[in-house]
């Protein structure tokens, strides 16, 4: 995990960028506002929720709007929508390496 943004060397050079986004987020949300209770609520940003710098209760706010940092859309059930079948087989444990830059 890297360390908390505010620990790291040049993490204070993109405060504009980071703006602009929240921005832009809370812009377009406000078109849903009228309808979600928690829309209004402050949230973290996209770099917070990589780096675990939230505190909790920011956390739990961030994630109930997730939306509002990345795309989202609701996707309307066909009309004959279907169970998946039962695999004969369980997925093998899957294993991950991300090289750190």
């Amino acid at each position: 995990m890297h360390p908390p943004v505010w620990f790291r060397p040049g993490a204070f050079k993109r405060p504009l960028t980071l703006s602009v986004g929240v921005l832009a987020a809370t812009l377009v949300s406000s078109a849903w506002a009228d309808d979600y209770p928690h829309a209004q609520e402050p949230i973290g940003t996209v770099e917070q929720i990589y780096d675990g710098a939230m505190l909790p209760d920011l956390a739990v706010s961030t994630y109930r709007n997730i939306g509002r940092l990345f795309p989202t859309h609701t996707i309307k059930a066909g009309d004959h929508p279907y169970a998946l079948p039962k695999s004969d087989r369980q997925l093998p444990n899957v294993r991950l390496t991300v090289e750190v830059f």
